[in-house]
């Protein structure tokens, strides 16, 4: 990422023209196109902007950690234990990542918790790939959480539009399907 904000500043420089105070402010506050028709489409960005999301994340992580630490969610464990042992590993992470995403209104607390709720039912990759195919996925189809609401808010769009985000919900419902059909398949050769 260093070497990316690297390469952009020098091209920014050289083939824009930009100077070296204009590049930082930039940086800082973030790109305003001089053209007022393209003020709406590209305004915005900068250090300065990523300030809110960072706390959020910052403020996240602690829930997380509290819930690990005081065993406040060792009842709940149990519960997706027994839901992977039922349906699979993927289907409690997908039934977790649900109910974190509609708890938590936050992407990154959603995945904190799921991760926590569910990490000993897998290995840690396919618990990565699961929680990128559940928990990223699904914050954006609810409503109040900050990764729909935020996008639909800026765009004016309405919440009826989420139903057109396909790909969002497709992807964990093709994974719970590839999931029970590979435990069948298992179940078939045990």
């Amino acid at each position: 990422m260093g070497l990316s904000i690297l390469v952009s500043g020098l091209l920014c420089v050289a083939l824009q023209g930009m100077g070296p105070g204009e590049l930082v402010k930039t940086a800082l506050l973030g790109y305003s196109p001089s053209l007022p028709a393209l003020k709406g489409l590209l305004s915005g960005g900068g250090v300065i902007s990523m300030v809110k999301p960072f706390c959020i994340v910052c403020v996240s992580s602690t829930f997380s950690g509290l819930f690990d630490g005081t065993g406040l969610l060792e009842g709940m464990k149990g519960l997706t234990h027994r839901l992977a042992g039922n349906v699979t590993p993927f289907g409690s992470l997908l039934a977790t990542s649900i109910v974190t995403c509609l708890i938590s209104c936050n992407q990154t607390l959603a995945i904190m918790l799921s991760h926590s709720l569910c990490k000993e039912d897998q290995s840690r990759q396919e618990l990565a790939i699961g929680l990128e195919n559940t928990a990223v996925v699904i914050a954006p189809l609810i409503p109040w959480s900050i990764a729909g609401a935020v996008p639909l808010a800026s765009l004016g769009a309405p919440t009826a539009a989420i139903l057109a985000a396909c790909y969002l919900y497709l992807i964990p419902l093709w994974d719970l399907v590839v999931h029970l059909k590979r435990n069948k398949q298992k179940e078939r050769a045990a």
